[in-house]
């Protein structure tokens, strides 16, 4: 007789085991993949008007910005897909900074709601296979109309019309907006204050700033109407960019006597493309300084004088250029 026991041995006895591949990874990968989602606000009144600016970072498998990566955005409530609110877009792709942004609407609460809901924002990434796609939530607190919360307002700024800009040109005009700052809901926004970083402030919703090279914080103050204030920072570098201005000059006679006239000319010097250049100092090497593009100089004494040309341009940048003129008896 068999038993189940002699059935299950015979069995394992006639079959071989061999170790199978794992199948590959379908769909973006979590090794070579991470984001971050961030909700400013994340509580807003139900009210069917009030937003709150959803944001997302991508970053690729060595933390550096990953561009051109495709999401797709959901609302949940209690862990369902539902339409509970508006989203202004259903995909997104980051830009060339890793980001992407889009705006979560609350909807309007009935008359008799009383107490706070939570909705959260679901962003997938999109890829071949949904099954291994890994989402991320941010969570927002929907409070019903009339219902007092702590907080206050929401400072949100742009550098050049960007949240997070890249490297800036030292010396040139900088736009800080701060119209996109949220106020708490039954509240408004009555101040903006900035502090460049570099000793100078400026108040208003806009400014406009220069910056010389160097890495500086930009910290945004918002006070509102309960004179509660809130503060954000933002670090920017500016990086001098291009060769900077050239200094030439020539001079002639190229073997002057003594008490002989020379003529020596900056015209060869040249500004860096968009720039000017303001200001020739001159040091003929004889004791004597001189400014202007152009000058005439002679010398009292038969030797061998070093001349040097120093050129500033018209955002401080300076160059020199020196050369040996003999003076003969």
């Amino acid at each position: 007789m068999i038993t189940g026991f002699g059935i299950l041995a015979a069995g394992l006895a006639g079959c071989s085991i061999s170790q199978t591949e794992e199948p590959p990874l379908q769909g973006p990968s979590e090794l070579a993949l991470a984001f971050t989602l961030q909700a400013i606000p994340d509580i807003l009144t139900q009210d069917g008007a009030s937003q709150s600016q959803i944001v997302v970072q991508a970053r690729n498998a060595e933390g550096q910005p990953a561009p051109s990566v495709t999401f797709r955005a959901d609302i949940s409530v209690a862990g369902v897909l539902t339409d509970f609110g508006l989203l202004s877009a259903r995909t997104l792709a980051t830009g060339s900074d890793g980001r992407a942004t889009l705006m979560y609407t609350a909807p309007a609460a009935p008359v008799s709601v009383s107490t706070p809901q939570q909705v959260a924002i679901q962003i997938r990434p999109l890829g071949t296979d949904f099954a291994n796609s890994l989402p991320r939530a941010v969570s927002i607190l929907l409070m019903p109309p009339g219902v007092i919360f702590p907080g206050g307002p929401t400072p949100v700024f742009t550098i050049n019309g960007r949240t997070n800009p890249a490297n800036l040109t030292p010396y040139v005009d900088v736009l800080f907006d701060a119209s996109g700052s949220i106020a708490a809901p039954g509240t408004a926004i009555v101040s903006y204050a900035w502090d460049f970083g570099d000793g100078s402030t400026a108040l208003g919703v806009n400014a406009v700033h220069q910056f010389g090279p160097g890495t500086y914080t930009v910290k945004l103050t918002v006070t509102d109407t309960n004179n509660v204030a809130i503060s954000r920072q933002q670090r920017i570098l500016v990086v001098p960019t291009g060769v900077g201005p050239i200094a030439e000059f020539v001079f002639f006679p190229t073997a002057p006597r003594v008490f002989e006239d020379i003529s020596f000319d900056a015209s060869p010097s040249k500004a860096e493309t968009g720039r000017t250049l303001v200001t020739f100092e001159w040091d003929f090497g004889d004791g004597v300084n001189k400014t202007g593009k152009a000058r005439v100089k002679s010398y009292d004494f038969a030797g061998t004088f070093l001349v040097t040309l120093t050129v500033t341009d018209d955002i401080g940048r300076k160059a020199t250029k020196s050369q040996t003129l003999t003076v003969v008896p």
